[in-house]
């Protein structure tokens, strides 16, 4: 009892508030874009940011976030009518928090930072919507506060004097300096599985 409820209840108060503003903001999208494909307006998103944005995205950022669309956001909004994204936006938090990703044919779950990185793209999406008049009010404000959980950090393998050991070792035991060379490369700049 007690603090569950109230608990509950808060959140069912937020959920009925932002229902509610949204169907405000639906009835406010621009007549003229009610129809408009969400593909369409996130390739013209893309393009603005590459070629029409006061400060250019720099290249790996276009390329992050074309990434990020391609693979979080374009399925989800699955080429919705712009009249529809207010109920997408609604549930884009829900999404995330269960989101997977797909590379080289496997399925992961997404990172923390790749939830906030796909959060993040879409609030720009709905700001540039706004900024270009294509939806009068900014959804943004509806779109909530996510916070994701990081992740655990990692877990050191080998410590310091271990390192210098092991790079010791190699160097006598291994005759071609280009592979003892590698080894202490590998070691002393990180390491990474994959």
């Amino acid at each position: 009892s007690g603090p569950f409820f109230k608990e509950l209840d808060a959140r069912n108060n937020l959920n009925n508030f932002i229902s509610t503003k949204l169907e405000e903001i639906e009835k406010s999208i621009n007549p003229k874009t009610r129809e408009k494909r969400c593909d369409e307006l996130l390739n013209d998103f893309l393009h603005w940011g590459r070629y029409e944005k006061q400060r250019k995205w720099k290249e790996s950022t276009y390329l992050t976030y074309e990434d990020s669309i391609n693979s979080q956001i374009r399925p989800y909004l699955n080429n919705c009518k712009i009249s529809e994204l207010i109920k997408k936006t609604e549930n884009f938090q829900e999404h995330l928090s269960k989101g997977t990703y797909i590379k080289q044919g496997r399925t992961y779950p997404l990172s923390s930072s790749r939830k906030r990185l796909a959060y993040t793209i879409y609030r720009y999406f709905l700001e540039y919507l706004h900024d270009k008049k294509i939806i009068k009010v900014n959804m943004v404000a509806y779109l909530g506060k996510v916070e994701f959980k990081r992740a655990q950090p990692r877990e050191t393998i080998l410590e310091h004097d271990e390192i210098g050991r092991f790079i010791e070792i190699t160097k006598e035991r291994v005759k071609d300096p280009n592979i003892w060379l590698m080894i202490e490369f590998l070691l002393t700049t990180g390491l990474r599985k994959g």
